[in-house]
This record gives structure tokens, sequence and C-alpha cells, in this order.
């Protein structure tokens, strides 16, 4: 010991650090908890891991969350334009890109089978289907989404074979498919 200090001092030091530590220990699990909390909230480019087969299950599974597309929270400046009236002549003969175009089928209609069907009639046409999932709303045209520049007009192309609405996908789809398909009431 110092020449300052006196055995009954280390008592008083003891007995601080026994009711600081514990505080301390808490504070940093705390503070650890909530950086994670806030990493996890704000993570918004996670991707939908591609899946190979629907599940049975209807109940989504804890181990891969779906990311359906979601409706733009902010509001649209204009209502958007009425959608064309779904053709009911035979298909337009419009040459298909098919090649290097993987699909995921979202459904947006209450049909629970209506995603297999959309799923069985792009495969008959070529493309590859990679994932079926539900749509986390509810749409009433089938729209084609297509994920970057390249798959553009291969959405565009089977949007107009079929009538249905076409545009880019919003950022919770994921970039890993060529297209998105998700299938509306006009289905």
């Amino acid at each position: 010991m110092g020449k300052h200090s006196h055995r009954s001092q280390w008592a008083f030091y003891r007995s601080v650090l026994g009711w600081a530590f514990p505080w301390l220990i808490v504070s940093a699990m705390v503070a650890v908890g909530i950086w994670l909390a806030v990493d996890a909230l704000g993570n918004d480019d996670i991707e939908t891991p591609v899946v190979a087969e629907k599940s049975e299950s209807a109940a989504p599974s804890a181990e891969a969350p779906s990311k359906s597309p979601r409706p733009d929270p902010s509001p649209s400046p204009s209502p958007s334009p009425p959608a064309p009236e779904p053709s009911t002549t035979p298909e337009a003969e419009v040459e298909l890109i098919t090649e290097n175009m993987s699909v995921q089928v979202l459904n947006g209609t209450a049909d629970a089978a209506a995603d297999d069907r959309m799923a069985n009639q792009l495969g008959e046409l070529g493309f590859e289907v990679v994932a079926i999932q539900g749509a986390s709303r509810s749409y009433g045209l089938t729209t084609v989404l297509w994920s970057y520049t390249e798959s553009q007009e291969a959405a565009e192309r089977l949007a107009q074979r079929f009538g249905w609405q076409v545009e880019p996908k919003p950022e919770n789809l994921s970039t890993s498919v060529a297209l998105h398909v998700v299938v509306g009431a006009d289905y």
C-alpha cells in the first residue's frame, strides 16, 4: 500500500466497485441491445432468399421472412390512370424474351392456387420460375415488375402479350430474380 493510503479505504473502494460493476455490465448490455435493434430496423438492403419450391404450410417460416411488394407509404401526387382492361381476345403474338429470365411469382389474390397456375403457365412459356410466394396485399390487376434494366424489355413484352401492367420493382423485392409476376384478381 502507498504511503498515504490506509487499510480501511480498501473496504470503501471494494464497496463502490461492488455497486458500480453490475450496473456497468447492465448498461453495456442495454447499449448493445439498442444498437442491434436500430441496425435491424434500419437495414433496408435485405433481399428475399430464393426459394426453390412453394412451402406446403400457409404460415410464413421464421427462417425465411417473405418480402413482398408493399404499397409505397408516401402519397402519390396524382391518382394513377385507369388500368387497361385485360384482353379477352387470344394471346397477342408477341415474341417473349425468356433466356436468362428467372421469375418470382407472387399471389396478390384470394385464390390460393392462382400462383401455382401462373407458375405453370410461365414455365410452359420458357421462363425459369424460382420462387412462389404470397404478396403482402391484394392486387386488382396482374403486374410484371422488372428488377434491372436488362430485364425491362422482357417484362414489357410479357405484359403486352397478356394485357398486364408493367413497372419497375419496388425496393423491398429481391434483385436476385429478373422478373416478379404479381398475380392479380383479373387472372
